[in-house]
């Protein structure tokens, strides 16, 4: 008799049978139907993200209106201990990816016609797969296929549309070696998107890869080793390691874009110096003028520079004042003793913080970012913008960055005397003491 691992609802999940960046699958039995069910649980950590929680609410919707031979069938959706669940058919021979370079002339033609004759039944629907691959092709006991996995599936008629399906500008979201040029150009997809995906598997299933094998290998990585807006996140120097390690096994330019953290924020000119990386290309802009105003700068190696004297991007940026702020910036540096006297600021900062997260631990409050830049945040989201509120009124300028503006972002000017730190981190002292002694509004 197979083990039960746990209970889920009215269902007995018997094992693992996939896993994905968003969600695993399991092997499970519906108890009070007696049937083997494919169980397709959001991973945890997405769970309290309701914009996560969302779409996977409106995958299981948008799956459910589809009712065709060639896709896989939703029965249920439903929440258990705050976690979403779909059950789907379970088809025990699997995804059609072991069978690629093994089939037939003639199982190839079955297995396009049924994918094909899916493929029509979203369209007529309004509905866009937009990442079909042989991993999302499910093969039956009869040897038909089942499409499945409508996790980025986009609803093209408007009377579908929800939320989850808004992809943001610029965004182009997929499997590469199976994406239509326009879907990763992040343009408007259709029905024709899912036909060249099609395509791309035809000519998988019959010569046995795929037509571009290196899509999947990006041509660069872009890294902030500290998110400014993304809510002072810190990339450690091991990880930053490794990821420049694979940068260089595979071939894929390294760029550091330091356009927040550079020029000194971090104690060092540049904020990957402590990690000893050596990047390819690095983005300097508002960190080199010195005040935040626009000053576009890219650094380069030289065999990456394939532009001739006088050739621009026609991207350049740079008013009259952040020119001179990043010659008063750069003649700063010629002291070798600014770095060290940044680096002691950096200090006093990074022990007061710490008595405030220490203060203000019942709260969940912790401290993130590097040197003169940095970060508070508190379990509950709303502190840090009522904080931000609060110190404005006492005369103290102070943002939030994160997703959901959840984080208190502390960037003193790198010149500060530390008499007027220590008096600003005291107006936010007092700022923190307002917000904790009222009610949020």
């Amino acid at each position: 008799m197979t083990s039960i691992l746990r209970n889920v609802g009215r269902y007995e999940i018997l094992r693992e049978i996939g896993r994905g960046g968003m969600a695993t699958v399991y092997l499970a039995r519906q108890a009070d139907l007696d049937r083997l069910v494919a169980l397709k649980e959001l991973a945890p950590h997405y769970a309290s993200d309701a914009a996560f929680a969302t779409r996977f609410v409106a995958e299981s919707r948008m799956a459910g209106s589809l009712s065709h031979t060639n896709i896989v069938t939703v029965y249920d959706f439903f929440e258990h201990d705050g976690v979403p669940y779909i059950s789907m058919e379970y088809l025990e021979r699997g995804s059609l990816r072991p069978w690629v370079g093994r089939l037939t002339l003639a199982q190839i033609a079955g297995v396009l016609e049924g994918l094909l004759a899916g493929l029509t039944h979203a369209e007529s629907r309004g509905i866009v797969h937009r990442d079909l691959k042989p991993e999302n092709v499910m093969v039956t006991s009869h040897g038909g296929v089942k499409i499945t996995d409508f996790g980025i599936a986009k609803a093209v008629n408007q009377a579908l549309t929800t939320r989850a399906f808004v992809t943001e500008p610029g965004m182009a979201i997929g499997t590469p070696m199976y994406m239509a040029p326009e879907q990763a150009m992040a343009r408007d997809v259709g029905p024709w998107t899912d036909l060249y995906s099609a395509g791309v598997m035809a000519y998988e299933l019959i010569v046995g890869q795929v037509p571009f094998p290196d899509a999947d290998t990006p041509a660069a990585i872009l890294v902030e080793t500290v998110q400014g807006e993304g809510g002072l996140i810190t990339a450690s120097s091991a990880w930053l390691a490794r990821l420049q390690a694979i940068a260089r096994e595979r071939g894929i330019v390294l760029i550091v874009d330091d356009i927040q953290a550079g020029c000194g924020r971090t104690g060092t000119f540049f904020s990957f110096e402590e990690a000893g990386l050596e990047p390819d290309i690095v983005c300097l802009s508002k960190s080199l003028s010195g005040i935040g105003l626009p000053f576009a700068l890219v650094l380069l190696k030289p065999e990456l520079d394939k532009q001739l004297p006088g050739e621009h991007s026609g991207t350049f940026r740079g008013n009259n004042l952040a020119m001179v702020g990043a010659t008063g910036a750069l003649s700063l540096w010629a002291d070798p003793s600014f770095g060290e006297a940044i680096r002691r600021r950096a200090r006093l900062l990074e022990s007061r913080l710490g008595e405030t997260a220490q203060a203000y631990a019942s709260h969940g409050c912790a401290v993130r970012g590097r040197g003169l830049m940095r970060g508070l945040v508190w379990n509950d989201r709303t502190v840090a913008p009522r904080v931000s509120r609060a110190a404005f009124k006492l005369r103290l300028l102070v943002e939030t960055s994160g997703a959901h503006g959840h984080v208190l972002k502390i960037m003193p000017p790198l010149t500060i005397p530390d008499d007027e730190l220590l008096r600003g981190l005291d107006i936010l002292d007092a700022a923190l003491g307002e917000v904790f002694s009222t009610k949020p509004s």
